[in-house]
């Protein structure tokens, strides 16, 4: 198993214990500490739409680079495909931005910053599905193909290529798609028995999601 997969595994469990132990959802997980939490967000939702490259563009140079705080905000926004954030990403934005990067240079790169992305990630990845699942089927991307409120229906395959492809550039190769594969047997299996279907789905795609979007390849340039 290569690096980038350890790491992508390891997002994946960490991923799940909260989610596991909170009955979902990545907003119900732990919130970074109170010291570590910033004052209010100063970015409005006519910034996030101001257009910006995502992450899965080609890159050039030899992988060096984090991105600021509000560069890595915009840069989730377009992987989702998002085109407002909802008042609790803003919110959740305004929580984590004072512990990410502020300058770009890899030695700054710290668990802090590592959990401000993960959490951004996963509020940002939850309201892609609840925004996906407004529109009628035929107009969806990332939920399209997929009975994505039945968790024994999900198509794990189809949803991790198009997530993959929105952030990386690329589909996974087959040791990440078989992560993604055992994740999903191993959450239907301890997810607890009284959580509904769809509840599963939600925090299953969610989780999927987030470490797609702070998998190595995602944040660093």
């Amino acid at each position: 198993m290569t690096f980038s997969n350890r790491i992508l595994k390891a997002l994946i469990v960490t991923l799940t214990l909260p989610l596991l132990l909170s009955g979902f959802t990545s907003c119900d997980a732990p919130l970074i500490p109170g010291s570590m939490r910033a004052v209010n967000s100063d970015l409005t939702p006519q910034d996030a739409l101001s257009p910006l490259s995502p992450l899965n563009k080609a890159i050039t140079e030899t992988p060096s680079k984090l991105m600021t705080s509000r560069q890595y905000f915009m840069s989730f926004m377009s992987i989702t495909s998002l085109q407002r954030p909802n008042t609790r990403l803003l919110e959740r934005y305004g929580l984590v931005k004072s512990v990410l990067p502020t300058q770009t240079d890899l030695s700054l790169l710290n668990a802090p910053i590592a959990m401000g992305l993960t959490n951004l990630a996963g509020v940002t990845c939850e309201q892609m599905y609840d925004d996906e699942l407004k529109k009628e089927p035929i107009d969806r991307f990332f939920l399209q193909n997929n009975d994505s409120e039945d968790f024994s229906s999900l198509d794990v395959g189809a949803f991790s290529e198009r997530m993959a492809l929105a952030a990386w550039g690329e589909q996974p190769s087959a040791q990440e798609s078989a992560l993604f594969e055992e994740f999903y047997s191993d959450f239907g299996s301890q997810a607890a028995n009284n959580d509904s279907t769809k509840k599963k789905a939600k925090g299953f795609l969610v989780s999927v999601c987030t470490a797609i979007m702070t998998a190595p390849k995602s944040i660093v340039f």
